[in-house]
């Protein structure tokens, strides 16, 4: 059996703005956040704490239509818990669940 890379390309139009991956999950350290954006307009990618307070924004600003991807580095500044990123899109709000731990 031979084994090579792996790559994939998604093709098309996105039909909803949605977060589309979050991880590693629970996350010590390094968190990547990937999300798409189905219209052009203005995108909010935030990390609230479990009281809803905003802890961090990844990014805010005008997106046209695509996919886009951050890195969010805990370090030392938030306790271990359970956070939520929120991405808020033109067409509206997606978010999921990322527990930090020691």
């Amino acid at each position: 059996m031979v084994f090579g890379p792996v790559s994939a390309s998604m093709s098309g139009t996105i039909s909803h703005s949605t977060l589309t991956l979050v991880g590693p999950n629970p996350t010590a350290g390094r968190v990547e956040i990937q999300y798409a954006v189905a219209r052009q307009g203005r995108v909010r990618l935030e990390l609230l704490d479990v009281s809803g307070r905003v802890v961090a924004t990844l990014a805010n600003g005008e997106r046209e239509p695509g996919r886009y991807g951050v890195a969010w580095d805990r370090g030392d500044r938030l306790s271990a818990g359970l956070y939520f990123v929120r991405l808020v899109a033109p067409d509206g709000t997606a978010v999921t669940k990322v527990a930090a731990i020691q």
